[in-house]
């Protein structure tokens, strides 16, 4: 999951060899990447910064260790993911 800190990130699928389409646009406080928590699968599209950008990173495995000695952060966290990805 990262959580963009200041800037834009454009979400962009490819359609084509040179061609793409944008999914989605996320800027300051935004969260992009959330199904790598619950997938761990390939990717399915591409994040671009569109200006200077910082993120932060949390990783599947730095979650579910947070999740094991938080358990009520984890659902939390939980929870809002099945809102985001509902």
């Amino acid at each position: 999951v990262l959580i963009v800190r200041s800037g834009k990130v454009r979400i962009a699928k490819a359609i084509g060899v040179d061609t793409d389409r944008t999914l989605a646009m996320v800027g300051e406080g935004g969260v992009f990447g959330e199904l790598a928590l619950v997938g761990g699968g390939p990717r399915s599209a591409s994040a671009i910064g569109t200006e200077p950008t910082e993120v932060l990173a949390l990783t599947r495995e730095k979650f579910f260790s947070l999740a094991e000695a938080d358990a009520k952060l984890g659902l939390k966290v939980m929870g809002k993911l099945a809102a985001v990805l509902g």
